[in-house]
Protein backbone atom coordinates (compact mmCIF):
# COMPACT_ATOMS: atom_id res chain seq x y z
CA UNK A 1 0.00 0.00 0.00
CA UNK A 2 2.69 2.54 0.75
CA UNK A 3 4.24 1.74 -2.43
CA UNK A 4 1.34 2.55 -4.42
CA UNK A 5 0.87 5.75 -2.61
CA UNK A 6 4.48 6.66 -3.14
CA UNK A 7 4.40 5.91 -6.71
CA UNK A 8 1.10 8.36 -7.16
CA UNK A 9 3.14 10.93 -5.27
CA UNK A 10 5.79 10.39 -7.65
CA UNK A 11 3.66 10.69 -10.62
CA UNK A 12 1.94 13.85 -9.67
CA UNK A 13 5.44 15.86 -9.07
CA UNK A 14 6.00 14.82 -12.52
CA UNK A 15 3.29 16.07 -14.07
CA UNK A 16 3.28 19.11 -12.30
CA UNK A 17 6.80 20.20 -13.05
CA UNK A 18 5.75 19.26 -16.55
CA UNK A 19 3.01 21.69 -16.05
CA UNK A 20 5.46 24.19 -15.11
CA UNK A 21 7.69 24.52 -17.97
CA UNK A 22 4.60 24.08 -20.49
CA UNK A 23 3.29 26.95 -18.64
CA UNK A 24 6.59 28.72 -19.05
CA UNK A 25 7.32 28.16 -22.24
CA UNK A 26 3.93 29.53 -23.31
CA UNK A 27 5.02 33.10 -21.79
CA UNK A 28 7.66 33.21 -23.83
CA UNK A 29 6.97 31.83 -27.21
CA UNK A 30 6.75 33.71 -30.48
CA UNK A 31 4.37 30.94 -32.06
CA UNK A 32 0.68 31.09 -31.82
CA UNK A 33 -1.20 33.07 -28.94
CA UNK A 34 1.76 34.45 -27.76
CA UNK A 35 2.78 35.97 -30.89
CA UNK A 36 3.63 39.48 -29.13
CA UNK A 37 5.84 38.35 -26.88
CA UNK A 38 9.23 37.76 -27.60
CA UNK A 39 11.92 35.43 -25.99
CA UNK A 40 15.08 36.43 -24.08
CA UNK A 41 17.06 35.85 -26.85
CA UNK A 42 14.99 38.67 -28.89
CA UNK A 43 15.34 40.88 -25.97
CA UNK A 44 18.88 42.26 -24.51
CA UNK A 45 16.77 41.57 -21.42
CA UNK A 46 13.67 39.65 -20.35
CA UNK A 47 10.69 40.75 -19.15
CA UNK A 48 9.77 39.52 -16.02
CA UNK A 49 7.53 36.39 -15.44
CA UNK A 50 3.75 37.14 -16.70
CA UNK A 51 4.64 40.99 -18.45
CA UNK A 52 5.42 40.78 -22.41
CA UNK A 53 7.70 43.22 -24.48
CA UNK A 54 6.54 43.49 -28.38
CA UNK A 55 9.61 42.97 -30.81
CA UNK A 56 11.97 45.72 -30.63
CA UNK A 57 12.40 47.79 -33.77
CA UNK A 58 15.07 48.84 -35.54
CA UNK A 59 15.59 52.63 -36.56
CA UNK A 60 14.41 51.66 -40.44
CA UNK A 61 11.55 49.32 -39.08
CA UNK A 62 9.70 52.27 -37.32
CA UNK A 63 6.87 54.31 -38.88
CA UNK A 64 7.06 57.90 -38.94
CA UNK A 65 6.16 59.99 -35.78
CA UNK A 66 3.26 59.44 -33.93
CA UNK A 67 1.27 62.12 -33.91
CA UNK A 68 1.01 63.74 -29.87
CA UNK A 69 -1.11 66.33 -29.11
CA UNK A 70 -0.48 69.23 -26.88
CA UNK A 71 -0.79 68.64 -23.38
CA UNK A 72 -0.99 70.37 -19.87
CA UNK A 73 1.37 68.98 -17.42
CA UNK A 74 1.11 69.12 -14.02
CA UNK A 75 1.75 72.70 -13.64
CA UNK A 76 -0.73 73.85 -16.19
CA UNK A 77 1.90 74.35 -18.73
CA UNK A 78 1.91 73.41 -22.30
CA UNK A 79 3.70 70.73 -23.33
CA UNK A 80 3.57 70.49 -26.89
CA UNK A 81 5.01 67.12 -29.54
CA UNK A 82 8.61 69.49 -30.02
CA UNK A 83 9.07 69.82 -26.18
CA UNK A 84 9.09 65.82 -26.22
CA UNK A 85 11.61 65.35 -28.91
CA UNK A 86 15.59 65.23 -28.98
CA UNK A 87 15.42 62.29 -26.28
CA UNK A 88 13.75 58.76 -25.69
CA UNK A 89 10.66 58.90 -24.45
CA UNK A 90 8.95 56.12 -22.06
CA UNK A 91 5.25 56.95 -21.48
CA UNK A 92 2.65 55.16 -19.51
CA UNK A 93 -1.16 56.12 -18.06
CA UNK A 94 -3.01 56.34 -14.71
CA UNK A 95 -6.06 58.43 -13.74
CA UNK A 96 -5.95 59.86 -10.15
CA UNK A 97 -9.60 58.09 -8.96
CA UNK A 98 -8.08 54.78 -10.15
CA UNK A 99 -8.99 52.35 -6.92
CA UNK A 100 -6.52 49.25 -8.30
CA UNK A 101 -3.56 49.38 -6.61
CA UNK A 102 -1.40 47.02 -8.98
CA UNK A 103 -2.16 49.04 -11.55
CA UNK A 104 -2.43 53.46 -11.54
CA UNK A 105 -0.39 53.70 -8.18
CA UNK A 106 2.00 50.76 -9.07
CA UNK A 107 2.66 52.65 -12.47
CA UNK A 108 3.50 55.60 -10.29
CA UNK A 109 5.76 54.08 -7.96
CA UNK A 110 7.60 51.88 -10.61
CA UNK A 111 8.08 55.29 -12.99
CA UNK A 112 9.70 56.57 -9.76
CA UNK A 113 11.89 53.95 -9.41
CA UNK A 114 13.00 53.97 -13.06
CA UNK A 115 13.62 57.89 -12.60
CA UNK A 116 15.91 57.28 -9.43
CA UNK A 117 17.62 54.54 -11.65
CA UNK A 118 18.03 56.97 -14.49
CA UNK A 119 19.72 59.74 -11.65
CA UNK A 120 22.50 57.41 -11.34
CA UNK A 121 22.75 55.61 -15.14
CA UNK A 122 24.38 58.76 -16.97
CA UNK A 123 22.16 58.32 -19.73
CA UNK A 124 22.38 61.04 -22.44
CA UNK A 125 20.59 62.23 -24.06
CA UNK A 126 18.15 62.26 -20.61
CA UNK A 127 15.01 60.06 -21.11
CA UNK A 128 11.53 61.78 -20.33
CA UNK A 129 9.58 60.11 -18.48
CA UNK A 130 5.79 61.31 -18.65
CA UNK A 131 2.43 59.58 -17.93
CA UNK A 132 -0.60 60.36 -19.21
CA UNK A 133 -4.05 60.76 -17.81
CA UNK A 134 -6.67 58.31 -18.92
CA UNK A 135 -9.40 60.94 -16.81
CA UNK A 136 -8.77 64.52 -18.33
CA UNK A 137 -12.18 65.34 -17.71
CA UNK A 138 -11.80 65.02 -14.23
CA UNK A 139 -7.94 64.93 -13.70
CA UNK A 140 -6.74 68.59 -13.20
CA UNK A 141 -3.33 70.01 -13.21
CA UNK A 142 -3.46 69.84 -9.19
CA UNK A 143 -4.99 66.65 -9.26
CA UNK A 144 -2.55 65.32 -11.29
CA UNK A 145 0.74 66.53 -9.34
CA UNK A 146 -0.78 65.51 -6.26
CA UNK A 147 -0.68 62.01 -6.82
CA UNK A 148 3.00 62.10 -8.55
CA UNK A 149 4.22 63.50 -5.78
CA UNK A 150 2.47 60.73 -3.13
CA UNK A 151 3.67 57.87 -5.16
CA UNK A 152 7.40 59.11 -5.60
CA UNK A 153 7.81 60.98 -8.80
CA UNK A 154 10.66 64.44 -8.34
CA UNK A 155 8.93 66.43 -11.49
CA UNK A 156 11.37 68.25 -13.58
CA UNK A 157 11.40 69.09 -17.39
CA UNK A 158 12.32 65.23 -18.52
CA UNK A 159 9.70 63.92 -15.83
CA UNK A 160 5.99 64.66 -16.14
CA UNK A 161 1.86 64.10 -15.78
CA UNK A 162 0.29 65.33 -18.72
CA UNK A 163 -3.04 65.80 -19.37
CA UNK A 164 -4.93 65.63 -23.05
CA UNK A 165 -7.87 67.71 -24.18
CA UNK A 166 -10.74 65.93 -23.45
CA UNK A 167 -11.86 65.89 -26.81
CA UNK A 168 -8.37 64.66 -28.32
CA UNK A 169 -8.03 61.98 -25.86
CA UNK A 170 -9.77 58.73 -27.69
CA UNK A 171 -7.38 60.28 -30.86
CA UNK A 172 -4.15 60.04 -28.69
CA UNK A 173 -5.28 56.52 -27.23
CA UNK A 174 -5.53 55.03 -30.53
CA UNK A 175 -2.67 56.44 -32.04
CA UNK A 176 -0.78 54.96 -29.30
CA UNK A 177 -2.75 51.76 -29.42
CA UNK A 178 -3.51 52.15 -25.70
CA UNK A 179 -5.65 49.48 -24.07
CA UNK A 180 -8.80 51.22 -21.64
CA UNK A 181 -12.69 51.81 -22.35
CA UNK A 182 -14.86 53.80 -20.73
CA UNK A 183 -18.39 54.00 -19.76
CA UNK A 184 -20.84 56.89 -18.71
CA UNK A 185 -18.84 57.13 -15.25
CA UNK A 186 -15.69 57.40 -17.25
CA UNK A 187 -12.65 55.13 -17.23
CA UNK A 188 -13.93 51.20 -16.98
CA UNK A 189 -11.08 48.91 -18.19
CA UNK A 190 -7.63 49.78 -18.87
CA UNK A 191 -4.35 47.81 -19.18
CA UNK A 192 -0.55 48.18 -18.06
CA UNK A 193 1.39 49.52 -20.59
CA UNK A 194 4.73 51.61 -20.78
CA UNK A 195 5.36 52.80 -24.25
CA UNK A 196 9.55 53.84 -25.45
CA UNK A 197 9.57 56.24 -28.05
CA UNK A 198 13.20 57.29 -29.38
CA UNK A 199 14.33 60.73 -30.26
CA UNK A 200 12.05 61.41 -33.10
CA UNK A 201 9.03 60.46 -31.44
CA UNK A 202 9.13 56.83 -33.21
CA UNK A 203 7.25 53.89 -31.89
CA UNK A 204 10.22 51.14 -30.96
CA UNK A 205 8.75 48.68 -28.08
CA UNK A 206 5.82 48.63 -25.44
CA UNK A 207 6.08 46.74 -22.03
CA UNK A 208 2.61 45.39 -21.19
CA UNK A 209 -0.02 43.16 -19.65
CA UNK A 210 1.65 43.43 -16.38
CA UNK A 211 4.07 46.25 -14.58
CA UNK A 212 7.44 46.28 -16.58
CA UNK A 213 10.91 45.68 -15.53
CA UNK A 214 12.85 48.62 -14.59
CA UNK A 215 15.97 46.78 -15.54
CA UNK A 216 14.83 46.21 -19.27
CA UNK A 217 13.68 49.64 -20.07
CA UNK A 218 16.80 50.81 -18.74
CA UNK A 219 18.69 48.71 -21.35
CA UNK A 220 15.94 49.81 -24.31
CA UNK A 221 16.26 53.47 -22.73
CA UNK A 222 20.31 53.36 -23.09
CA UNK A 223 19.61 51.63 -26.80
CA UNK A 224 17.31 54.92 -27.73
CA UNK A 225 19.83 56.71 -26.38
CA UNK A 226 22.95 55.67 -28.02
CA UNK A 227 21.06 55.81 -31.27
Amino acid sequence: MNRALRAIAILLTVALAACEKSSDLARTSTDGECAHCVTADESREAPPKGSYATKWLAPSERRDAILIPPFQNQDGRTVTFEDLRGAPVAVSFIYTRCENQRKCPLVAETMAALQTRLDHANVVPRPRLALITYDPEYDTPKYLKDFGEEHGLRFTDAVMLLRPEPDRKQGLFEELNVRVNFNERGVNLHGVQLILLDKQGRFARAHHTLIWNNDAVLADLRQLARE
